[in-house]
């Protein structure tokens, strides 16, 4: 199974963010990159609805050492 993500980019879509694991607060919107530190995952499959978040995807995927699969979903 692979986990599929969108972000708050995808508005209206999801709740999660692209925040900083460590940035995050506790009753807080959850981060993608939260969800997959404590899920051991190592790459970040995500599927949003426009391309403004793929830059902030992207650096954080790097600071975090994780592999970025990015898809834009086009209606």
């Amino acid at each position: 199974m692979i986990p599929l993500f969108k972000s708050c980019y995808s508005i209206g879509k999801s709740i999660l963010t692209l925040q900083d694991p460590s940035k995050t607060k506790a009753g807080g919107p959850d981060s993608v990159f939260s969800i997959a530190k404590e899920n051991n995952l190592k790459t970040i499959f995500l599927v949003e609805d426009s391309m403004i978040g793929f830059i902030d995807a992207h650096r954080r995927c790097e600071e975090n050492d994780l592999q970025l699969i990015f898809g834009w979903r086009a209606d």
